[in-house]
Formats: C-alpha cells, structure tokens, sequence
C-alpha cells in the first residue's frame, strides 16, 4: 500500500504543476478528498476549490514553476515529499510585485491519504 500511495502523492503534484488551470478543479477532485485541508503558515486552504484558488495564484505568478520531488517516504496511510520548486516571479504574489527574478523554494509536504485520495497534509518551507 506505502508504494501506491507514493504514487498517488506524485500524481497529485503533477495535476499541481501541469495540469490545465481551466480543469484544475476537476483534475484535483481526482487526487484529493472533497475535505481536504492544506496547513499553510498563515491560513488553511480548504476543500477542492480552495486549493484550486491556491495553485491558480502561484501559477499566475510563476507561470514557468518546476517542480523537483527530492525524495519521498511512505508508511501506512502517510506519504511525505520533499520537494524544489523554481521559476521566474512574472506575476503578484500574495502582496509581492513582480520582480522578474529567478526564484527557488525547498520545502516538505506531509500528506495522510485515505480511500485512494489525501485529506489532509501540511506543508512546511523556505524561501
């Protein structure tokens, strides 16, 4: 089960990254439970269309976001990446203009899965 679960966790980071921003939703409803929670530092985005939202605002600022999975490790029902992502800031970004910059975040997501789709993760990261 860890190894389908870790596969799971890796479609999920390519609808993320590749998947079309007009069927973002549904390509997301593929991978995760409609009750889904991503811990953020500041907020938590809930649910299918939060994290659509979510994903739309970094890729409208990153448009050319890469997304390199370093490592990733499974144990039951819990999958944890971690990840770089690079790309050129080209657009606002929760209150930061565009700087035009090459930018390059490392950070690790935590994800618990459940009948085939994740339900809650939580992700921690550095700028």
């Amino acid at each position: 089960m860890s190894e389908e679960n870790k596969t799971l966790a890796r479609r999920s980071w390519e609808v993320v990254t590749e998947g079309s921003l007009d069927t973002l939703e549904d390509a997301l409803a593929e991978v995760y439970a409609n009750d889904f929670i991503l811990h953020e530092p500041d907020e938590d985005i809930v649910g299918i269309e939060g994290l659509a939202q979510f994903v739309s605002m970094i890729r409208s600022a990153v448009p050319d976001l890469r997304i390199t999975l370093e490592d990733d490790m499974a144990e039951g029902d819990k999958v944890v990446s971690r990840w770089i992502g690079q790309g050129t800031h080209q657009g606002e970004l929760m209150g930061i203009v565009p700087t035009g910059s090459r930018v390059t975040i490392t950070g690790s997501l935590s994800i618990a899965l459940r009948t085939l789709r994740s339900s809650r993760s939580g992700r921690t990261g550095t700028p």
